[in-house]
């Protein structure tokens, strides 16, 4: 059974490499994050900047 502690973590992987190795999606920069979402082939990656990016957007929360 999954918990939403583990959903939410599945749901917000922590970047592998780079600058922000260790430092999960929700935790960076909005501007990191559209540029991810706009250049990166990692789905799984790309995918998670979108999302929080659109999440941001919508809730009007950029930060940098």
């Amino acid at each position: 059974m999954q918990t939403n502690k583990n959903k939410r973590e599945q749901d917000d992987p922590v970047m592998p490499f780079g600058k922000y190795k260790g430092t999960r999606i929700s935790k960076l920069p909005s501007n990191y994050l559209l540029w991810m979402a706009e250049n990166m082939a990692d789905g799984e990656l790309c995918y998670a900047a979108d999302a929080e990016y659109q999440l941001r957007e919508k809730e009007n929360s950029h930060h940098n």
